[in-house]
């Protein structure tokens, strides 16, 4: 019996690659889900500087003369090395005799690309007994005005201090998350849990429910009942073929479990001896689960009819 059992199955090849793969099918869809879609995790520190906008154009003007005047634009001009930034000296490289006019300018020359290449800018003035520095900013950008004092602020100390050695470095970092932040997370880490474990059960259903097929078939063929007359034993009816689909559950069981350490789902896995736990489990929900579809098998006559109707059963009753 056990032999033709397993005749059966090798001659029944759609069936069979069928029964062994939804299981791991339905369990991969739902990880490769869970590990696509953005979840929720803490803000990474965001460090501001111009080299964001890439491609940019950084005016400055200089009003007014002195040695101290022409320090501070040098120190602020010379502070970008990025090959994509060009930066503009107004009164230089211009007609314009300060920023203002030449900004409003490129704005109307056209504003999608004003918006885009002019984020930050500076005026320098010397006044009678100091110099008064304003940062210039595009607020089309949310870090925009935070950049435009880092910039300005790195070409004082330099000029403070009479060196391009010294830079100040800005940098964003979020604040901890509330407790209510916290919680809101753990709820949707729980919802993809679920999701996993439900395409999970909804898999193992589907394979439970293949069971029935053979034995269905069998009894509304009279097979079975001519294999009785022919003197077969039902001990060894029904404990060839416990053995034979205890062994075709075993295997997509392994491949469940090489695919949760493939996919490393450490609710599942963390600690290791977790992974013999889930083995340990799915083996004893086998034990359980085959002689309980073996005994719903006699409910149907038509195999199909059986097979889908014990799959709505084990998805509602979490069988």
């Amino acid at each position: 019996m056990f032999i033709k059992r397993a005749k059966h199955t090798m001659r029944n090849k759609l069936v069979t690659f069928t029964q062994l793969t939804i299981p791991l099918f339905c369990t991969i869809l739902a990880l490769i889900v869970a590990r696509t879609l953005p979840g929720q995790e803490k803000s990474k520190p965001l460090s501001l500087n111009v080299t964001a906008y890439d491609s940019n154009t950084i005016v400055y003007s200089e009003k007014g003369r002195g040695e101290d005047l022409r320090s501070l634009g040098h120190y602020y001009s010379k502070q970008f090395k990025n090959p994509n930034i060009m930066v503009e000296n107004v009164q230089k490289n211009s007609h314009f005799d300060n920023i203002d006019d030449y900004l409003f300018q490129e704005g109307i020359d056209g504003l999608g690309n004003y918006n885009l290449h002019y984020m930050i800018g500076a005026d320098f003035e010397n006044m009678t007994d100091k110099i008064r520095a304003t940062a210039y900013f595009n607020d089309q950008s949310y870090h925009s005005s935070a950049i435009t004092l880092a910039t300005l602020f790195n070409s004082i100390i330099k000029y403070v201090m009479n060196s391009s050695d010294y830079t100040i470095s800005t940098v964003n970092a979020p604040l901890p998350r509330t407790q209510t932040q916290k919680i809101r997370d753990d709820t949707n880490e729980n919802t993809t849990g679920f999701t996993i474990a439900f395409n999970f059960v909804f898999g193992i259903s589907f394979l439970a429910s293949s069971f029935v097929l053979f034995l269905i078939k069998e009894r509304a063929t009279k097979a079975k009942h001519i294999q009785f007359v022919s003197g077969v034993n039902p001990i060894n009816f029904w404990l060839s073929t416990f053995c034979w689909d205890i062994i075709n559950y075993i295997i997509p069981c392994i491949c469940l479990i090489i695919t949760f350490v493939a996919f490393d789902i450490k609710a599942y896995l963390n600690p290791v001896s977790h992974v013999g736990h889930m083995f340990l489990l799915l083996l004893l929900y086998g034990w359980a689960m085959l002689p309980f579809m073996y005994l719903l098998s006699f409910i149907f006559t038509v195999p199909s009819t059986g097979f889908v109707l014990l799959t709505m059963f084990n998805i509602l009753s979490g069988t």
